[in-house]
């Protein structure tokens, strides 16, 4: 199920419960869905799934594949 253009959907390290449920929604694909399985659960502390619309060069919206993204520490952004 792709999100609507105007939503992104975020997954930081899942319950071990939710993650075929949270894979199942970012591919359809038997093996695809295998391997977000697999990079869900083994998300590390600073780590998330980013789904949806991502801002293109040009300034619009365009609805790419799920991402694994790393945020840098809280620290790290303020100095």
């Amino acid at each position: 199920m792709k999100p609507p253009l105007n939503l992104i959907i975020i997954n930081f390290m899942p319950p071990e419960n939710e993650i075929s449920a949270i894979a199942s929604n970012l591919s359809q694909d038997s093996t695809v869905r295998k391997e977000w399985e697999k990079k869900l659960s083994t998300l590390k502390k600073g780590q998330c799934v980013v789904y949806g619309p991502m801002l293109q060069p040009d300034g619009t919206l365009k609805q790419v594949q799920p991402v694994v993204i790393n945020i840098s520490s809280l620290n790290g952004r303020l100095n």
